[in-house]
Order: C-alpha cells, then structure tokens, then sequence
C-alpha cells in the first residue's frame, strides 16, 4: 500500500524579524490517507504574513526538487491532481518569494500511490500444458482490484492479445473462447484490463499444440509386471506437459469398457493400483487419457504385460502314521508346499525360511511358526480326535490344505459290542420262555393247601403226588403242612391226611383214616 503523508502542524524555516513579511510556509496534502491510482490529490500551500499586506506573492510547487506548478497568488496557491498516477509519487515541497526577493518554504511532504490493480493473470484452461488440434480452449483474464476501490470492479474493460496485437475487442467480459483450435492459433498471449486511465498488462502465457496425436506411457512398478497372488503391483499412465486429463486403463482389449478410470489433477499422470494381485488379473494392459466436452482422447499406451502367479502352487497335509491312530502313541502332522515354478531350484531350507506355517484342528489354531512345517504330537489323546489342517502364508500370499480327519483306534471296543449285542439277541427268546413258564409255577403254588391234588388211580397199589421245591430241590416252608387225599373206597370216597416234611417226604398223619359217622363229607 502506499500513503500520503503530512505534517500535523506548520513547518517554521526560520525565526524572522518583526520586518519581515513572511512568516511561515506550510504545504498542505489531501486527503492525507491513502492514496490509490485514478484517486484525485490536492496539494495547497499556505503562508503566514503580516497582518493588512494585501499584496502578491510567488509561488512555487516542487516534487523531488523539480518545479511542476507556480503561480502569484496572495496567501495561499492550491494545484489539484485529478486522477493521480503511479508518477506522481515523490516528494513535495512549496516556496514563496515576496517583493523583497526573500524565498522561504515548507516542510516536505512524501507521496504515495497504491496500485489500482493489485494483479492481472492470464490463464488458459489447460495452463501451460500442450493442446490437440481442433481441441476447445478458453483465455480468462482475472484482474484484482485493490480492495480500496472493489466498487469499481465492474466497471473494468478487458482486451486479448497475441503476440502484442489484440484479437478481440476491448470489453466488459473477461473471457476469450476459441471453439477449435488450429495449428495458427499457437503463440504467446497476455491480456490487459483497464479502469480509467489505469492499464495493466499480464504476464505472456504460450499456447502450444501438438503436431500429431499424444500418445500415452504406460509403467510398471515393480517392473517386468511379474508379481505372486497377494502382492501389490502399480500401472502408471503418463502424459509428458499435459493436465487436467482423466485417465483410462484396459485389460485384454482396448475396445471394452475400461476397468480404472481417475484423474490426473497435477499434469504428473496418474495410477493404478492392484493391491492385492489374483492370478486373474494377469494379462495385457493399455492406459490413455481424455478430457473436455466432448471427450478429446489421445493413442492408446503401448501395451504392457502383467503376470500374477501364485506363491503356492500346491499345499498338502500329511501324516507319520495314517489316519486313525492308537492312543497314547506319536503322531506328525508335516505341511507340504509346492512353490512356483520360478522358485523350486532354491534349496529345501531357503524355499520355506519365510514361510508361515499354521496348523489349525477344527478351525481353531494349535500351532504357528515360521519355517517349522511339522506338527509333533507326543502322546495322541482321545482329544487330539479332529479335522486338521494346515494354512502356508509368505507376505500377502496364503494357501490352504486339504481337510485330513485323525481318529483313535476303536476296533477292541468294536468287537466287545459286537458279542454283546449277539449274546443278547440268543439270551432274549430264552429268558422270555423261563418268565412265562415261571409264571405258570407260581399260579401252581397259590392254590390252598386244602385243595384237592387229584391223581388217577393206576392199580391196586394208590397213587402218589411228588411235591418239588421252586427251583427242583428241596421243598420251601410255604410247601410243608398237611394234606387230603381222597380215597375212592367201595363208591364212596375217604379221605387220609397226609404231611410233607422239609426233605419232600409224607407221611400219614393221626386221624386221617376213613370217614367216622356222622362226619360230613369233604367237598369236591
């Protein structure tokens, strides 16, 4: 910014005598803030003389010593500066002369003035960067005036030119639109925008195109494009001067669908990323670049080839003794990898120094190590029983095994059921037979022991009625006591009384002879 000063009180050259006429010179600036281009400035000089002289005096208006206004004036001279201008700053300074030749003068005043436009910038829609032929480009012309005087913001003209000569006419818009350009249409450009008297330029922006279509570059990082599944792998495409592009990868074919698309905001290209590579993204990749409406596109990219292998071409889980193992024995479980192609002439140490081996029994974890491909079980348990697994990981690679299922050895339990469940099926029939004749021996024994036990008469010689005990021996307490037998005798039958004594044998009881008289037959 840039000010006006001035000082707060008359500036005394010297201390004169009651004869002279002049008594002090002062030079007035105003106003006395800040000053702007286009601003109006009045500088007044006034002088001190004694009182009733009426007569002229010289005066004389200095900047940086060099006169730039007088007049004969009698008290005081103004001179007004009405659209101030960068040149006018300096030093001032005014001196009066009266009709004795005496010359005084003021203090110095120091001016100042601010610019009215604060900037003036060209810019192009793709900056510096080179232009395709036939391609749109727009020219906007931003000026900043000093926040001092933003009200006359409006009121600024613009004018574009090339090479110094204007190609359109001066106006309000600040934008310039070329709807195709053409190979004439190259050069330098700057703009001007003008308020008043006040006129600044830009700095020269070139305008360049390319002579054929640009052609994107196409990179790889790592380079070859070689990297194993779960590796991180990097496509840059890049467009040397060029910005405000958004980029195009392809895989396979140019003429599909793309399968990245970003852009590209500081004219340094920009990047694709695999972050984890799958042996599905190996292939031939294309980048290029477009931009504007409509899309103006440059050449494809060279193709580059990318291959994702994987690490681990194979994992396989083994055992030291099968599957089905005896308890209390040792058991291995070893985690076989086979790598890539590229890897196996490396000896058996090195191929699985960096490897991760995880050993897992139904999903859970039992052990992990790095290099250590073997499981040790000392003594199998009946809780070492599971489904294994092993997993092999180096980095963001990582392979599974197949399931392998470990079981103890049960064949002595086996058999022991199996006679068991036989024995049984032979056992059943015959325990049901024995319950039922049981039962029929027990209906036996519940009848009275007064009951008649009939038994037909054979010969001469009687009959007999054998008396067992519950299981074939000797007969129980409940079977001993006295017994009736009916004796037919001549049609009427008699009855003898009989006992069992704890061997089974009977014997005839007193009493027990034939019918007395009188005594009532015994019912059937």
């Amino acid at each position: 910014m840039c000010y006006v000063t001035r000082p707060s009180v008359f500036a005394f050259v010297s201390h004169p005598s009651t004869a002279q006429l002049i008594s002090a010179v002062t030079l007035i600036a105003y106003p006395g803030n800040v000053l702007v281009e286009e601003d109006a400035l009045n500088l007044t000089c006034v002088t001190s003389v004694q009182e009733n002289y009426s007569g002229q005096l010289d005066y004389s208006i200095l900047k940086d010593d060099s006169t730039v206004a007088s007049s004969t004036q009698s008290s005081a001279y103004s001179l007004l500066i009405l659209n101030i201008a960068k040149s006018d700053a300096g030093l001032y300074r005014c001196t009066v002369t009266d009709p004795t030749g005496l010359l005084m003068q003021s203090d110095t005043v120091l001016v100042t003035v601010a610019d009215l436009f604060q900037g003036v910038v060209l810019k192009l829609t793709y900056g510096k960067a080179l232009v395709m032929e036939k391609e749109p480009q727009t020219m906007t012309c931003e000026a900043t005036v000093n926040p001092l005087r933003k009200e006359k913001k409006s009121n600024v003209k613009y004018t574009f030119l090339k090479m110094q000569q204007p190609v359109a006419e001066e106006s309000l818009s600040s934008v310039f639109f070329i709807a195709s350009t053409q190979t004439s249409d190259a050069g330098q450009y700057t703009c001007a925008a003008r308020l008043g008297k006040v006129t600044k330029y830009s700095k020269k922006v070139p305008l360049r195109l390319y002579d054929n279509l640009p052609k994107a570059l196409l990179t790889v990082n790592p380079p070859g494009g070689a990297v194993y599944t779960g590796d991180m792998i990097e496509l840059k495409c890049d467009l040397d001067q060029f910005v405000g592009w958004r980029y195009y990868w392809y895989k396979d074919k140019k003429d599909t669908y793309p399968v990245q698309q970003n852009w590209g905001s500081r004219g340094d290209g920009a990047t694709y990323a695999l972050w984890r590579a799958a042996p599905a993204q190996t292939g031939l990749y294309w980048c290029r670049a477009g931009r504007g409406t409509p899309l103006f596109y440059t050449e494809y990219s060279d193709p580059l080839f990318v291959n994702v292998t994987d690490l681990f071409t194979g994992v396989t889980l083994t055992t030291s003794s099968g599957t089905v193992a005896e308890e209390g024995q040792a058991l291995n479980l070893t985690c076989e990898v086979q790598l890539s192609t590229s890897l196996v002439n490396l000896p058996e140490d090195m191929r699985t120094a960096g490897i991760l081996f995880t050993f897992l029994k139904d999903e859970e974890v039992v052990a992990r190590s790095f290099g250590q491909n073997t499981y040790h079980i000392p003594r199998i348990l009946s809780t070492d029983a599971g489904v294994y697994i092993c997993v092999a990981s180096s980095g963001s690679a990582s392979k599974r095994s197949q399931e392998v299922v470990i079981s103890l050895d049960s064949s002595a339990v086996i058999l022991v059921a199996g006679v068991g469940t036989v024995l049984t099926l032979l056992v059943a029939p015959i325990a049901f037979l024995l319950k039922l004749l049981w039962t029929k021996v027990q209906q036996q024994r519940g009848s009275s022991k007064e009951a008649a036990l009939p038994s037909d008469q054979t010969s001469g010689e009687g009959s007999a009625h054998h008396v067992l005990g519950p299981t074939g021996g000797p007969v129980s307490s409940a079977q001993r006591g006295p017994f009736l037998h009916r004796l037919p005798r001549g049609g009427a039958p008699a009855f003898a009384r009989v006992g069992v004594d704890t061997a089974g044998q009977t014997r005839e009881l007193p009493g027990g002879g034939g019918r007395r008289d009188g005594e009532r037959k015994p019912a059937d």
